[in-house]
């Protein structure tokens, strides 16, 4: 997918266009903090505060414009993608140092 990704970032026709990459499924927001603490072996205190109004809890995302200008997608899942884009990350950190 990254492959097709970059493809489409530099299409003209989407240029400036808003694709949402995602699986449809929904995704609580501590529940995605709680794995990305796990994914990079982290273990100290995760800070909370009460809901306010507007506050984000939970995400979908809508991935039909994307699907309409990709065509078939071959999504994995999302902690999969995350599980990836951490080694990718730290696979560029390396590299720096």
């Amino acid at each position: 997918m990254r492959d097709r990704a970059v493809d489409l970032a530099q299409r003209d026709d989407l240029r400036g266009r808003a694709l949402n990459l995602g699986t449809g499924v929904e995704v609580a927001i501590r529940a995605l903090v709680l794995r990305i603490c796990e994914i990079a072996g982290y273990r100290g205190p995760v800070s909370t505060a009460p809901a306010r109004g507007g506050d984000v809890l939970r995400h979908c995302a809508d991935a039909r414009a994307l699907q309409a200008a990709a065509g078939s997608l071959n999504l994995q899942p999302l902690h999969r993608g995350l599980e990836e884009t951490w080694a990718w990350y730290r696979t560029q950190a390396g590299s720096r140092a």
